[in-house]
């Protein structure tokens, strides 16, 4: 049996997809007011709407080690993908619940169990920012004083926890996927690039990072977790590159006009500024935040030698991940 958080979401739900197609029986933990629509749409585009049906959903939170105790039970292989993913400062508390204190239950709960393995999905952001000069690998360590977001920061400790199960004999591994693009709830995370390209973006930034497909993502967490590897993390991407090539990408793929001026750091400090203050007044989430707006200026260069040393995988071209993400796109468009 295996065991999935965050199935709702853009990993998560690709995790539940692979495991489906394999014909794994699967129990998914949700929280009761989550909506499963976008899921079930994901089954449908694959033809597997019977083994959507099979998934054992199971209502609950990360808050509770007792009911994760229960519901573990029987679980050979635990997938982690639970996160919340926000760039607003003003999360951070919640950013510390769900993230941090969430994943350490979770570890609790799984060395009473003693699952064969337990996959963590982290994150790049987890290893914190580094000169642009220099490329990240699986060693970088983290830099407190680097200003790091509190998404990073909560990934950060999170994995900390997840090496504290690591120590205490929790048979795991680390995946920390770079900037994760794919279909999914549109306008949330990694999705809103395409919804905001869409709408008419007209400017770009300089920046730059790795980018991967969240099939890859959710192939290579199944993967590590049927072998026989170990107590080790791995940057999981397919390339590096820069965002005005992203967004130019995304543009042809949505038939829309590419960006055609360059925002510079003060101009994103001063949006994300005035986006923070008007989302304090409005009650509603900023679609750009100061934090967000240094990670789109800055660029950081990563290493996947690691993994690609360590297991077979042939990574789907970015220009191919986003074209199939387009289309999805397009398709909802028309439906709504």
């Amino acid at each position: 049996m295996n065991f999935v958080t965050g199935g709702s979401g853009l990993v998560g739900s690709h995790i539940l997809l692979e495991l489906a197609k394999k014909g794994e029986p699967i129990v998914a933990l949700k929280r009761a007011s989550t909506d499963l629509s976008v899921v079930k749409e994901l089954f449908i585009r694959n033809n597997l709407h019977s083994e959507f049906n099979n998934i054992k959903w199971v209502a609950g939170s990360l808050s509770d080690i007792n009911v994760l105790v229960e519901h573990l039970e029987n679980c050979e292989r635990i997938y982690h993908a639970a996160a919340l993913v926000s760039f607003d400062s003003s999360d951070r508390s919640e950013l510390i619940e769900t993230n941090i204190e969430g994943t350490s239950n979770l570890v609790d709960a799984a060395l009473v169990i003693k699952p064969k393995k337990f996959i963590y999905i982290s994150s790049t952001s987890a290893i914190g920012k580094q000169p642009k000069t220099k490329v990240i690998n699986e060693s970088n360590e983290w830099d407190p004083d680097n200003k790091n977001g509190s998404y990073s920061f909560s990934k950060h400790y999170a994995e900390r926890e997840v090496w504290r199960g690591i120590e205490e004999g929790l048979n795991t591994v680390i995946l920390n996927p770079a900037v994760v693009l794919g279909p999914g709830k549109w306008g949330t995370s990694s999705t809103r690039m395409f919804s905001t390209v869409y709408n008419g973006l007209q400017f770009y930034t300089k920046g730059g990072n790795a980018f991967v497909d969240v099939r890859d993502v959710a192939q290579i967490a199944i993967k590590l977790a049927e072998s026989s590897i170990s107590s080790e993390r791995f940057l999981v991407f397919s390339e590096n590159r820069s965002f005005r090539e992203i967004m130019n990408l995304i543009a042809k793929g949505l038939n829309k006009s590419p960006a055609k001026y360059l925002a510079t750091p003060f101009m994103g400090y001063l949006a994300g500024l005035t986006a923070e203050i008007w989302a304090i007044i409005s009650g509603s989430s900023p679609l750009i935040t100061r934090d967000s707006s240094r990670s789109a200026n800055s660029t950081q260069q990563y290493s996947n030698r690691k993994l690609l040393s360590a297991i077979e995988h042939d990574f789907i071209p970015i220009e191919k991940c986003i074209a199939d993400t387009c289309e999805v796109f397009l398709k909802a468009q028309k439906i709504n």
